[in-house]
């Protein structure tokens, strides 16, 4: 009998943990969804999140921006951020030339600046509200 019960409250235990864990992944990928419309979410997933990201390992990129924890940032920490990803995207140093020489398909397209400046250019909008 304390088997079962023993084997009964490890797998209610597991089955909790993989709905609090889906919930998690829900809750996340709307998170990204409000911040990033998915237009933008496809080119920032595509090419620049595997840098720009808490857990990559390129601690010069993630330092300069962490595209997980931008929506916890402050209003004026949100700006600066975004007009720091305007400038980089104008001056075309992103991605930067070494990562495109093993990378070439991780090149910005015209489209793809276009679409980002202009989600910067809107979130800034938004924050002026």
């Amino acid at each position: 009998m304390k088997k079962k019960n023993y084997l009964a409250g490890v797998i209610l235990t597991l089955f909790l943990a993989a709905v609090m864990l889906s919930a998690t992944k829900i809750q996340s990928t709307a998170q990204e969804e409000e911040l990033f419309p998915k237009e933008v979410n496809e080119i920032i997933q595509k090419k620049c999140f595997g840098c720009h990201n808490t857990d990559s390992r390129n601690d010069k990129a993630k330092e300069k921006l962490d595209l997980k924890t931008l929506d916890s940032l402050s209003v004026v920490k949100k700006v600066g951020t975004f007009r720091h990803i305007e400038e980089v995207i104008n001056k075309n140093e992103m991605p930067p030339e070494k990562f495109l020489e093993r990378f070439p398909d991780n090149a910005l397209t015209d489209d793809d600046k276009k679409a980002l400046l202009s989600w910067t250019q809107t979130e800034m909008e938004k924050l002026k509200e």
